[in-house]
């Protein structure tokens, strides 16, 4: 994860971008964007239910100015205003209001024209920690408040303390060398590593398709648990068929009275566009069952028909398009929709330790850094067999090479950084070891979610979807009638006489994860 002066460096970068209106380095400006929305999204579980909301919004402003760039480039009025250059409205909040969770961004409307407008760049010294953000450990200082386009140097304050010292005359300055921002993802399908059974047979009717001279496959299921690269997948098959990508995480529309409408206005976006398209929805399985079953019509006559609040009925034809949905609970699709995607349908499998090996070595390759086999190890036990997780470590430990002023990820770096973030040699951290513990101290042995979710301080509903999944996938908890318990590896690995060090790694004998039985495990890359 990086620094607050690191976040800095890289907003001052892509806002002068930004100011070029050089699309050919939007690419940079992206990937930037990303690193604060990834900075969130990490933190998003740790957080208690209600800054939970606030950490939502600012991750899904980020990913909405992310498509604003990607449909409309960097001169779009929505970008300029983001970065500064124009005022704000309240539709459209600054940088810093979206930080101070005072405000949300939208995603683009396809079709329309620019509505949107931002101010000023300030905001990014409480981008850790404002004042009603108490979890975050960065304070800032009330001596002094810097903009972020700020480029001069720190002073001190009365008692020079906690200020950078300033270079002597005549000595070489010493600048830092910040990271690249992004992560260095596949660019293409033949850049992507593991889930062999998925790329060769969709890069083999994506050739096709191109023989027929036509821009579409057939639809596609994809089932996994996080981490796994569903939404890099989705993304690199539109960027393959060389058409446009619409995204749509539906992993809110089961809780949202208003879900109908976002899907209608979804789906009408692509149809005023009349442009080939991959159709990418990914959480499919929280779309309510009437609007799955809506979406049939789509899939079975390329025509999307619904009834508007006037009884009125509305045809929205979608004339090419590729079909994408991707779950981590496949009992909650539809069959009728399982059906439509049968040729094209996907468990996603765990990665090997020889995949992740060679995924570590890429991003660190990426951020310029060289690291040992020894260093793999350690890496490749604590990831859960996450390609999300591999990036966070990624960025962890590129983060102390930076301020260790070395190119060489060492172990003991390694060390002090799975020490810092408290995970076991596994890869669980204090809130996966809790719930274990809790397990334990029930005398039946058996302990329902509502009481262990209650006992860890927890929402049920985070304890389900974001911690039980992985227990469950590495065969630490069991779950029937009665409740929760704890199998006999995770005791073994409490009183720490386990070899448990693979846990969370697969082998090749490993067979997919049918992730229905993971109790919804979690969305994917």
């Amino acid at each position: 994860m990086y620094s607050l002066e690191q976040m800095k460096a890289i907003y001052r970068n892509i806002r002068e971008i930004a100011k070029t209106e050089d699309n050919s380095r939007a690419q940079e400006v992206i990937d930037g964007v990303s690193a604060f929305s990834d900075y969130f999204k990490a933190q998003y579980p740790q957080l208690p239910l209600m800054k939970q909301y606030y950490c939502k919004m600012r991750y899904e402003s980020f990913d909405a100015v992310i498509e604003i760039i990607k449909y409309y480039g960097l001169q779009d009025k929505r970008v300029k205003s983001f970065f500064g250059f124009i005022q704000a409205t309240a539709d459209a909040p600054s940088f810093g209001q979206v930080n101070e969770g005072k405000g949300k961004i939208d995603k683009p409307k396809v079709s329309g024209k620019a509505r949107y407008g931002n101010d000023g760049e300030g905001g990014l010294d409480d981008l850790f920690a404002t004042e009603d953000d108490p979890w975050s450990s960065y304070k800032k200082s009330p001596k002094k408040k810097r903009e972020i386009g700020d480029d001069e140097s720190a002073t001190t304050d009365a008692a020079g303390e906690n200020a950078p010292q300033q270079p002597v005359a005549g000595e070489e300055q010493h600048k830092p060398v910040y990271p690249k921002v992004g992560n260095g993802d596949p660019q293409s399908l033949s850049e992507f590593i593991g889930q062999e059974h998925v790329v060769k047979r969709i890069s083999a009717e994506i050739r096709a398709a191109k023989k027929q001279g036509i821009k579409h496959i057939d639809n596609i299921l994809l089932f996994g648990n996080r981490g796994l690269g569903k939404s890099t997948l989705m993304e690199l098959i539109a960027k393959e068929l060389g058409v446009r990508y619409e995204f749509l995480d539906a992993s809110g529309f089961s809780r949202t009275s208003s879900a109908q409408d976002s899907f209608n206005k979804f789906l009408q976006n692509i149809s005023i566009a009349n442009e080939p398209v991959v159709i990418a929805i990914d959480e499919i399985h929280a779309l309510p069952e009437n609007i799955q079953t809506g979406l049939l019509t789509l899939l079975n006559s390329r025509k999307y028909s619904y009834l508007d609040k006037n009884g009125q009925t509305h045809v929205l034809p979608v004339d090419e398009f590729t079909f994408i949905g991707a779950t981590t609970d496949s009992d909650k699709i539809l069959n009728t929709i399982k059906d439509r995607c049968s040729n094209l349908t996907f468990y996603l499998k765990d990665y090997t330790p020889e995949e992740l090996k060679q995924i570590f070595t890429n991003k660190f390759a990426f951020k310029g850094l060289k690291a040992s086999d020894e260093v793999l190890k350690e890496c490749i036990q604590r990831c859960r067999s996450s390609i999300r997780e591999v990036k966070s470590i990624v960025d962890g430990l590129n983060t102390k090479a930076i301020n260790a002023d070395t190119d060489t990820v060492s172990l003991d770096m390694v060390n002090d950084y799975f020490q810092e973030r408290e995970l076991d040699s596994i890869g669980l951290g204090h809130t996966d070891i809790a719930i274990l513990k809790a397990i334990a101290d029930e005398p039946s042995g058996v302990i329902s979610a509502d009481t262990l979710a209650a006992r860890v301080h927890l929402d049920v509903n985070v304890l389900t979807k974001d911690f039980e999944p992985y227990l469950i996938k590495i065969g630490f908890i069991s779950i029937n009638a009665r409740g929760r318990s704890l199998t006999e590896k995770a005791i073994k690995h409490l009183k720490g006489d386990d070899d448990s060090s693979d846990a969370g790694v697969s082998t090749d004998d490993d067979k997919p994860t049918a992730t229905g039985e993971a109790n919804g495990d979690e969305g994917n890359e």
